[in-house]
């Protein structure tokens, strides 16, 4: 096995970790009654938080699944009040989605959870070690982008409210 080899071993092992460790994150921020929510919900309530108002299409394209299956997640954050679907005024055969205020709320507490868990694993780094993880953090990311033929996301997430820098 080369160098390589092991390597991209080892880094699947510690992806899959970070990924259990991220949804745990989540799962912590909606952890009540009202607002468990499924790892799908979770992503598609970030994805309008970070985004705004978007079309279903958009949503299953981002979530990896066709658009019926993706009805059955809005239905149901839809039914919690969490997201309105509306009609396009240019066609109306295009349904968009957005969150609502109580969705909004629970974006901003996933986020800022999510903020403070982030910055707990930067604070591992020296400070003299946070530029060289990021620049190659972001070539790993756009070398993935560039294998899968993925666009670059046209907007940046905004900095959580209520996170300290």
């Amino acid at each position: 096995m080369t160098s390589l080899d092991q390597n991209a071993a080892e880094l699947r092992s510690l992806v899959q970790e970070f990924l259990l460790q991220v949804r745990k994150v989540d799962s912590a921020a909606t952890a009540n009654p009202e607002t468990e929510l499924t790892p799908q919900e979770v992503r598609v309530l970030e994805y309008l938080g970070d985004r705004d108002m978007r079309m279903m299409r958009e949503l299953a394209e981002f979530l990896v699944l066709a658009v019926n299956s993706v009805t059955n997640i809005i239905d149901n954050l839809e039914k919690r009040s969490l997201v309105r679907r509306t009609r396009s005024d240019e066609d109306r055969r295009v349904v968009l989605v957005e969150l609502t205020e109580t969705g909004k709320t629970i974006y901003n507490r996933l986020a800022v959870h999510k903020q403070d868990f982030l910055q707990k694993l930067l604070s591992s780094l020296e400070p003299s070690e946070h530029s060289s993880f990021m620049l190659s953090f972001t070539r790993m990311v756009e070398t993935g982008r560039a294998v899968l033929g993925l666009k670059a996301p046209t907007v940046t997430p905004p900095a959580a409210e209520g996170a300290t820098a």
